[in-house]
């Protein structure tokens, strides 16, 4: 697994709308990415961490 960092990024700033976030998070995961954000302590591999951003 490799680990990524874009420079101490959010997540609110990989996209434009809520629904740019979704469908990105949702095309890393299906791409076998696990997005954990640092900042805001929530890991989207988690069911809780994923409810958590929707």
């Amino acid at each position: 697994m490799a680990r990524t960092s874009r420079g101490g990024g959010r997540l609110d700033r990989l996209a434009r709308s809520i629904r740019d976030l979704l469908v990105l998070l949702d095309e890393l995961s299906a791409s076998g990415c696990a997005v954990i954000s640092l900042r805001e302590s929530i890991g989207l591999t988690t069911p809780t961490g994923r409810l958590l951003v929707h």
